[in-house]
């Protein structure tokens, strides 16, 4: 598969949900957009709003489908959604993040999921560091996810110029041990402001 690099722990794949599920993602991101706020972590310009579980985008990413998706793209048999919750965001002209690893947030680090709703960005992208130490690039397309393991690629958003770029960030895990971070990172959540 084009962009995925195990060494590296990352995984690219193309058209994750059906259109049925894809269609009900991009609906339920829509009217999540009016309860976004700004996410002062290391991403600049970001807004960011907690998925309901009760929400259609929430049961699209707890979905059997979606995760033998993962766990088939990954080599990872037990992984299940984890107790973090389901993220969306939206990445708007000049929106970044700097180069960065994932926290790890579960005592086997998790596998954390960008799925991308909607991006019309022309030249923004996602960055990463490849086993092979070159910068690897990917414009991801709608209903394509990355999957990056925690503690593994160094990676980054570069923000486009023109246009948006609306993802769901979930994260799976093997168990559901946690790390002394995932408090912290609970506490600093936008949404929880």
């Amino acid at each position: 598969m084009p962009h995925t690099d195990k060494l590296a722990k990352v995984w690219f794949i193309p058209n994750f949900l059906d259109e049925a599920a894809a269609a009900a993602v991009a609906k339920g991101c829509g009217k999540l957009r009016k309860r976004m706020k700004s996410d002062h972590s290391f991403a600049t310009g970001r807004l960011s709003a907690m998925v309901p579980m009760a929400s259609p985008v929430y049961a699209a990413f707890s979905d059997g489908v979606a995760i033998e998706s993962i766990r088939e793209a990954t080599g990872v048999d037990i992984l299940a959604l984890g107790d973090f919750p389901v993220e969306t965001r939206l990445y708007r002209p000049g929106s970044e993040m700097t180069w960065h690893q994932d926290v790890k947030l579960y005592e086997t680090p998790q596998h954390e999921l960008i799925y991308t709703v909607a991006n019309d960005g022309w030249d923004g992208a996602t960055e990463w560091v490849g086993s092979d130490g070159l910068r690897m690039s990917i414009r991801a397309p709608a209903n394509s996810a990355l999957v990056f393991a925690a503690d593994g690629a160094w990676h980054r958003v570069v923000g486009a110029g023109v246009g948006t770029r609306t993802i769901v960030k979930a994260l799976y895990v093997e168990d559901f041990a946690k790390t002394e971070a995932f408090a912290e990172v609970m506490d600093e959540a936008p949404w929880r402001r």
